[in-house]
């Protein structure tokens, strides 16, 4: 769902820059004064700026539209392809978005044009980048931390709602392998991180709090339904299982 959000709320801002407005969007644009603002030809910044995070609009809609089932080679081509549409998009704001002469015919001095051509390659690279390190956060970045304080287990997850669970609403704790973890009918999904609501034709529908890379499961059966829940890896999620079975039991 997230991805989804990302993916209309890029398309619409891209759909804005290369229409050729939007200049207000641009950093370091935006903020500079009127005559420095005619010495450039917003529209070719607008419609640069706008290719750059249409690439990356590609990418999340890609990235949304296999959900948890995206391939490898598309994980490992995200960064990839978002470092070099950056360097791209900068050479572009260099060459393309040079000085426009002033009203008066004359050339802008040589020193002036650079600095203020330097300002609004920088001020859009910024901008994006801003965006594309928020996306970055949420996609590659996370941790699930689960403790036992006292008579209830306590599951910590980035970017979803935490979940506490009594230990005596636990009816059996089993550890399982190559558990395919199903589709998610609401939840957070990235490319670290798997949490929400999930259904399975194992499990039917339940609650997963786990790394995706990992295949194994800490599986909980609750009197409020399954919970799943694991660590980085297979050993761990096998000592983690340990430490609750001991706990439970």
């Amino acid at each position: 769902m997230i991805l989804w959000v990302m993916t209309a709320l890029f398309a619409l801002l891209s759909g804005v820059l290369l229409s050729g407005r939007g200049g207000f969007l641009i950093a370091g644009y935006n903020t500079a004064s009127k005559a420095e603002k005619e010495k450039y030809d917003e529209k070719k910044l607008c419609r640069i700026t706008g290719g750059g995070m249409a690439v990356i609009t590609i990418l999340l809609f890609l990235m949304a539209l296999f959900g948890d089932d995206m391939p490898y080679w598309l994980e490992a081509a995200v960064p990839a392809v978002i470092l070099v549409d950056i360097a791209v998009m900068m050479i572009l704001l260099n060459i393309k978005g040079k000085a426009k002469p002033g009203k008066d015919g004359n050339r802008t001095a040589a020193g002036e044009k650079n600095r203020n051509s330097a300002l609004v390659k920088w001020g859009s690279a910024g901008f994006t980048v801003l965006i594309l390190a928020i996306t970055a956060v949420l996609l590659f970045t996370g941790e699930v931390k689960v403790a036992v304080h006292g008579e209830e287990i306590t599951i910590q997850v980035s970017y979803w709602p935490d979940k506490e669970i009594p230990l005596e609403e636990i009816q059996s704790v089993t550890y399982e392998e190559n558990v395919s973890f199903g589709r998610r009918t609401n939840g957070f999904g990235g490319i670290r991180l798997l949490a929400g609501h999930f259904e399975n034709t194992e499990y039917g529908k339940y609650l997963l709090y786990a790394y995706k890379p990992c295949s194994a499961l800490v599986v909980l059966k609750t009197t409020e339904g399954t919970i799943g829940v694991n660590a980085r890896t297979e050993q761990e999620t096998e000592e983690l299982y340990q430490m609750l079975k001991n706990e439970i039991s």
